[in-house]
C-alpha cells in the first residue's frame, strides 16, 4: 500500500511510534521530528504530492530552498532534512517503499564555531 495524503500522517505516526518506543528517542528530539514532518508534509500537500512514492529528488531540493528562503540556520535545514531521511529510510526498511528519493540529497555543511577560551 502506497502512502497517500489520506495515509501520509498515518505513517508518519508510525514511524514517530517507533522512534519513540524502538529507539528511544529523547522528547525533545521527538518534537522536533513531528515538527519537521508537519512541516514537510504541509509542502507536500500545497505542491500537490498526493504520496511519499511520487517524492522526487526536484522536490525534495525544492523543499530545501523553501526552507532556506524562511532563513533558518544550517543547522535547522541539516536536522529537517535528518528527519525527512529517517522517515524514508524506516518506510524503505519496513517495505512500504521502494525507493529513497533522500538517499541523493547531500545535507547542508553546518557553520563551526570556534570554542571559546576558559579563563
Amino acid at each position: 500500500m502506497l502512502p497517500s495524503n489520506d495515509n501520509i500522517q498515518r505513517f508518519i505516526d508510525r514511524y514517530l511510534a517507533y522512534i519513540e518506543n524502538d529507539r528511544n528517542y529523547s522528547p525533545q528530539t521527538l518534537r522536533a521530528y513531528r515538527n519537521d514532518l508537519g512541516q514537510y508534509l504541509s509542502f507536500l500537500k500545497g505542491e500537490g504530492c498526493t504520496d511519499l512514492a511520487g517524492v522526487t529528488r526536484l522536490q525534495l531540493r525544492k523543499y530545501l530552498a523553501f526552507l532556506k528562503k524562511k532563513n533558518p540556520s544550517k543547522t535547522t535545514v541539516a536536522r529537517k532534512l535528518a528527519s525527512i531521511r529517517s522517515l524514508y529510510k524506516f518506510l524503505c526498511q519496513h517495505g512500504i517503499l521502494e525507493y529513497n528519493p533522500v538517499e541523493q540529497i547531500k545535507t547542508p555543511k553546518t557553520d563551526k564555531k570556534l570554542p571559546g577560551f576558559m579563563c
